[in-house]
């Protein structure tokens, strides 16, 4: 299990407690999600080109389709 979680037990005592991962799960919220950003413009543009953006954890490969006005997801996992 060390090989898979290891870099979730902060403290390295061979134990992931409760405010690890609460930690964990608070940076995947508010790190990760899913956006919209429009194409083109040259440099870092993605707050000028932000469409939309939902922070939530999703699947860490995700192929979103919209259509008719409905964003569709395929997600991992039984979250």
């Amino acid at each position: 299990m060390k090989d898979h979680f290891g870099w979730a037990d902060r403290d390295d005592d061979d134990f992931i407690s409760q405010p690890e991962w609460e930690e964990i799960l608070r940076a995947s919220v508010s790190e990760h999600g899913l956006a919209a950003i429009r194409a083109g413009g040259s440099g870092d543009q993605t707050a000028a080109n932000l469409i939309w953006r939902h922070k939530k954890d999703y699947s860490e490969i995700t192929s979103p389709l919209v259509y008719r006005g409905v964003l569709y997801m395929v997600k991992d996992g039984a979250l």
